[in-house]
């Protein structure tokens, strides 16, 4: 992405093709001060006369792409559906209820009931965080002591970006329920999210102390080693917690994503990586591909659909938002399929570039393939890569005539 950028700009020079080339070309750069400030002094103009901001050219060339991409997979499958090859298609969300500690016994009334944490832990399988936000702060201001109450809250407070009061909540549960595995667990994903590393690690490794074979704290910690750019801890986190749940697949992602930053590793070792992912998670869907019966008239309107966690205030606002509100309407129908836990300002623009808006949060991959099956999508397109919120495996269900990943991560998807 980074080359293509630079191309854009009509600078070829600041490319290189190895490290050594590029160590190379800073130094032959660095050595000219005068012609590094007069472009420093010009960059931001040539950036504003390129073809990198001709938005709507760039809305024009990608329509065309997609035309002809449409139109060779007409001409394959001429002669009937031939399936042809396709790419497979993070922190692990705090939980409620998988903790092994034991259930209280109610006395007098001053402690909840089984069944009143039931129906808080609902929400959170729902995800219905606003509900469950509610019923938990009425937990707590009921029972202030018991650690369930606020246990419960952090968790409906993280997914809707309430950082710092769920970070406040977990705290409390941690306190009243030091003994509680999953209490510290959620602790140290809260502290990692508010950039508290070394405070996270103390509290993960507090989980994995009260539980070894606790998945979610394995992982969670493999994120924090990451965040703290101790590469080679993260990735033994990772595989800690993949030999306790191989088909574990949100791990997995986190895993390849962290990979990408490994230094050490060959590009060829890395890639091995990403095709066992394609052998765990994708190669199990294709005994059900079955044919496209979408039309093949080539004139026609496609029908484009985009799947992302991200239509919200994101960096890939600075690459989508160009392109979607620049499709020309007569020649593609635009279907956003918006996996968010809570919409902003952002939302909104997205929601007027499209012409159907399909919320996807709690949908399964399956429910989600036939959806974007039925609405008869002719090109589908990836937007996450192997980050938090991805669908990829809607896209091994390939419920689409084309599918392709742009953008928003930057390597292969498996």
């Amino acid at each position: 992405m980074g080359s293509a950028i630079v191309e854009g700009l009509g600078l070829p020079v600041w490319i290189a093709n190895s490290e050594h080339e590029f160590i190379d070309r800073v130094v032959e750069l660095a050595s000219d001060t005068q012609a590094l400030a007069q472009q420093r002094a010009t960059l931001r103009g040539q950036m504003q006369q390129s073809k990198l901001m001709d938005e709507a050219g760039f809305a024009g060339k990608v329509e065309q792409a997609y035309a002809q991409m449409f139109q060779r997979w007409v001409a394959r499958t001429a002669f009937g559906d031939v399936l042809g090859e396709m790419p497979a298609a993070l922190a692990v969300s705090s939980g409620l209820g998988r903790s092994k500690a034991k259930k209280p016994v109610r006395h007098d009334q001053k402690l909840p009931s089984t069944d009143e944490m039931k129906v808080i832990a609902s929400f959170f399988e729902t995800r219905d965080f606003v509900a469950g936000e509610f019923a938990a702060r009425a937990m707590v201001r009921k029972f202030p002591q018991h650690g369930f109450g606020w246990k419960a809250l952090g968790a409906m407070l993280h997914p809707q970006g309430k950082s710092e009061e769920a970070l406040d909540a977990k705290e409390k549960a941690a306190q009243l329920m030091p003994g509680d595995s999953e209490a510290a667990c959620n602790l140290g994903q809260s502290l990692q999210d508010t950039g508290q590393y070394a405070r996270a690690e103390i509290a993960l490794k507090r989980a994995l102390v009260l539980k070894p074979d606790y998945t979610e704290a394995h992982n969670n910690l493999a994120i924090t080693y990451q965040k703290m750019g101790r590469i080679e801890e993260a990735e033994a986190s990772f595989l800690a917690a993949l030999r306790l749940r191989p088909d574990h697949k949100w791990v997995f992602d986190n895993f390849l994503f962290t990979l990408n930053y490994d230094a050490d590793k060959r590009g060829e070792e890395i890639y091995a990586h990403y095709q066992e992912y394609e052998r765990r998670f994708g190669e199990m869907h294709r005994a059900d591909w079955v044919g496209h019966g979408n039309s093949r008239e080539v004139d026609r309107r496609i029908k484009v659909g985009y799947v992302s966690p991200d239509f919200r205030n994101h960096s890939c606002t600075y690459f989508m938002e160009p392109l979607l509100s620049h499709h020309d309407h007569d020649k593609v129908d635009v279907y956003a399929y918006a996996d968010l836990a809570r919409d902003d300002a952002v939302t909104a623009r997205y929601k007027s570039y499209v012409d159907y808006w399909v919320p996807t949060a709690g949908m399964s991959d399956a429910t989600l393939a036939q959806r974007i099956r039925a609405d008869g999508i002719d090109i589908l397109i990836d937007l996450a890569g192997h980050t938090t919120g991805n669908r990829l495996g809607v896209f091994a269900r390939k419920p689409a005539p084309v599918s392709l990943s742009w953008m928003g991560y930057g390597y292969t998807t498996g």
